[in-house]
């Protein structure tokens, strides 16, 4: 992904730990999972001529799946992009202005949509960055005064990848960001931790061969709902209208450790009484069908369900390639079924970036200007699907 997105999980470069649950990732193909580590550099070359065959979603298979899930519920959804510029490091990338952000967030609202999502780092906070922080807060008066919402997720802090602290101290650390964040932002939902594994590189004590004592917390799924539970409890004590949420992959039985380990903690989440939502991520075929396979085996037992992420891959060379305008026009009609049938309550689609162009953002401040407004046959059918709904 690109510098701007360098700190995301789907950017997944495959790290050699040999921990045997540790080779995960945000999003993963249908064949292997990796354990994502910071990306410098967009991959988002449209050099590929081949559309969706890193994860499974194909033409053809849309096709094929549309007869299955489908259900004559048309319920308005909640839709709430994700917002690149603003999420992780990104607003100290080369090139960001307060106009860069502003017309960002300008295509992302005229979609129609209910809110925008963040993945707030906890950088600007932790080594004081106080332009950020102030952009950040004017993202959140901006939204408040054109009557959108905000959903933030947990994008813990860089630093951390630099300075890992033990499993005990980042739990910690961990639930005093999210206070810190929900007094400040009040969001609307809050999606306090985003796949369990994502977070294993900023852990220390991680043994290669997986058999230490922070190996085993880390696999422990009592270990992440107690934190969970602990999570939610910090989020409402000053800011209790926040709906408060965990996404996890929507690969859960995928045969490996790391699906188990969602599964499990998932579980456990769904019997919580103070939990809100839970999230699947779909950035893969499998990850629709496991979703509803979780669904209908364990119920959401009242909870909201969201598409925390999704895409029509999983890699940005993928998801950034000129050739796949159409399949995600197709892929963008068929979400919003599969969301239906489901139940789910809204949607946050992921590489909006693919919104504006599918070519690799500028690095300049008026090449990203001239970037942000721009717009792609997929923005143009997520209008249409929004707008529709709406009558």
């Amino acid at each position: 992904m690109s510098g701007r997105i360098k700190l995301i999980g789907i950017v997944a470069l495959a790290v050699g730990l040999a921990l045997s649950f540790s080779s995960c990732s945000r999003s993963v193909s249908t064949s292997t999972q990796k354990l994502s580590v910071p990306s410098s550099s967009k991959t988002t070359t449209a050099s590929t001529n081949i559309v969706g065959t890193e994860n499974g979603i194909t033409t053809s298979w849309i096709q094929s799946q549309e007869a299955t899930w489908t259900t004559k519920s048309n319920y308005p959804l909640l839709v709430y992009p994700f917002f690149e510029t603003a999420s992780y490091d990104n607003i100290e990338e080369q090139g960001v202005t307060a106009s860069v952000l502003n017309e960002n967030l300008n295509m992302l609202e005229s979609l129609g949509g209910t809110g925008i999502t963040i993945h707030m780092g906890y950088d600007p906070w932790l080594i004081n960055i106080p332009n950020a922080k102030s952009q950040d807060q004017e993202i959140a008066s901006s939204l408040q005064s054109n009557n959108q919402t905000l959903m933030l997720a947990d994008a813990s802090a860089e630093y951390y990848r630099h300075n890992k602290l033990s499993w005990s101290d980042f739990e910690t650390a961990w639930i005093n960001r999210v206070k810190t964040l929900a007094a400040i932002f009040h969001p609307a939902y809050y999606t306090v931790i985003k796949e369990p594994p994502w977070y294993i590189p900023m852990v220390a004590g991680v043994n290669r061969d997986g058999t230490g004592t922070t190996d085993a917390q880390l696999e422990d799924p009592t270990q992440w709902s107690s934190l969970l539970q602990s999570l939610i409890a910090a989020v409402k004590s000053v800011s209790p209208s926040t709906k408060v949420g965990i996404a996890v992959s929507g690969d859960l039985y995928d045969g490996k450790p790391s699906g188990a380990l969602d599964t499990a903690l998932l579980k456990l989440a769904v019997k919580m009484n103070n939990l809100d939502y839970i999230g699947f991520d779909l950035y893969t075929s499998t990850a629709f069908s496991n979703t509803v396979q979780f669904l209908h085996s364990n119920g959401a037992n009242g909870k909201e369900i969201w598409i925390a992420e999704t895409w029509s891959a999983t890699t940005p060379n993928y998801a950034f390639s000129q050739t796949r305008s159409s399949l995600d026009v197709a892929w963008a009609k068929f979400l919003f079924q599969y969301a239906h049938y489901i139940g789910a309550t809204g949607i946050v689609p992921f590489y909006t970036d693919a919104f504006s162009s599918y070519s690799e953002p500028p690095t300049s401040t008026s090449g990203l200007l001239s970037y942000f407004n721009s717009r792609t046959p997929v923005f143009n059918e997520f209008q249409s699907l929004i707008s529709s709904q709406n009558k």
